[in-house]
């Protein structure tokens, strides 16, 4: 990995020093480069109002995967969100070898209209050799990249040092400093996410159907048994014995994608009361609903994101697959995320332990009657 990774480097640094650009112009373009998962879309939404802040006129682009483009509608610092499907640090794309990406970057009809756009400035947010190809294939004269991760950095015009010093939501402010130094940057590196009216009104009702239907009206629950990486996921049997034992007393709903939907029925089943709509709604459906939402338990995943966003407290789940340290210094917002991790030779987090987990945080979350009163039981 290591001499493919520096011959790649060598090649983008050739790549740079034979391709012409073009000079910067007034007011700025600015192309930002975040063909990655979901969470990755949703924790840098910061640095739109960042850039924005600087660049009042500017025309924000953000290049994203196209199941991502939905979390950054209604955001008024982006201009526009521009489907950039590319094959590399993307585990939605089929293909992921030198061929590919290259053919992306020079036959993909998704490339040929960026090249419209005649950008100024390009971040490549998590920086890599094809990353920066395509930066000057599409011939942005400031390109911006990341050193130590991927590569890439020798065909930016100014790049940041991986570190593993800053969350990934306040090091990627850091692109904003770059372009002025002595920029204001705010401090809250909560993931920005807007909802029309419209869409938190069909939330309301949902929750409140949801409500009749399990004879309660709170506190609301979001379960979350889907994960982008299988082998994050706490087990769909262990989220059904724990609805099993909050539905007495809790208003649920299930959330997540096509391929969730045997988890969710199995939790659906266990709980007896609680809806499952899996498949069934939509990226916004969802965070509405978790906007509206007094908790969600879920696995480390797009959606813990989203509850960030929304001011939500979640229980996340762990598995042995993450480094709970790691986890939580770079995704997790202080005070929001309870996260739990299996102790000892445990596989799982228990299910005992993740039900005394959601108690806590409703208990300091909110001070609700209905809360209150669903939290006098004793913990299994």
């Amino acid at each position: 990995m290591g001499i493919r990774r520096n011959l790649l480097d060598f090649s983008v640094a050739l790549m740079r020093a034979a391709y012409p650009m073009r000079r910067a112009t007034k007011p700025v373009k600015i192309f930002v480069l975040r063909n990655n998962d979901l969470g990755d879309v949703a924790v840098i939404t910061p640095l739109f109002q960042a850039l924005k802040n600087q660049f009042p006129d500017a025309q924000i682009v953000v290049g994203v995967c196209t199941a991502s483009k939905d979390i950054l509608k209604h955001n008024p610092y982006v201009s526009e969100v521009a489907d950039c499907n590319a094959p590399w640090h993307n585990h939605r794309s089929p293909g992921k070898s030198l061929t590919a990406a290259l053919g992306y970057i020079f036959r993909s009809p998704e490339v040929k209209k960026l090249q419209t756009y005649k950008f100024d400035i390009g971040i490549d947010v998590l920086g890599s050799p094809f990353g920066s190809i395509l930066m000057m294939r599409l011939r942005i004269p400031i390109r911006l990249g990341r050193k130590g991760y991927a590569g890439g950095h020798t065909g930016a015009t100014a790049y940041l040092e991986n570190t593993t010093t800053e969350s990934v939501a306040k090091g990627v402010l850091g692109f904003a400093s770059l372009l002025s130094p002595n920029a204001k940057l705010e401090s809250d590196t909560k993931p920005q996410l807007f909802l029309s009216p419209d869409e938190v009104e069909k939330a309301r009702h949902t929750w409140q159907e949801m409500g009749w239907n399990c004879g309660k009206s709170g506190p609301r629950i979001v379960f979350a048994p889907g994960a982008g990486v299988p082998a994050k996921q706490w087990p769909a049997e262990h989220f059904a014995a724990l609805a099993k034992r909050l539905s007495p007393q809790f208003c649920g709903c299930i959330l997540g994608s096509r391929e969730d939907y045997e988890a969710g029925e199995l939790i659906r089943e266990a709980s007896r009361e609680w809806t499952n709509k899996c498949g069934s709604v939509t990226i916004r459906d969802s965070m509405a609903l978790i906007s509206l939402a007094d908790l969600l338990v879920c696995n480390s995943s797009f959606v813990m994101h989203v509850a960030s966003g929304f001011n939500k407290p979640s229980v996340v789940v762990l598995t042995r697959i993450l480094d709970p340290t790691i986890h939580r210094f770079f995704w997790e917002v202080e005070g929001l995320h309870h996260a739990l991790y299996p102790e000892g030779d445990a596989s799982h987090v228990s299910v005992d332990a993740v039900e005394q987990g959601v108690r806590k945080a409703l208990a300091a979350g909110t001070g609700s009657a209905a809360v209150l009163t669903a939290l006098q039981d004793d913990v299994r």
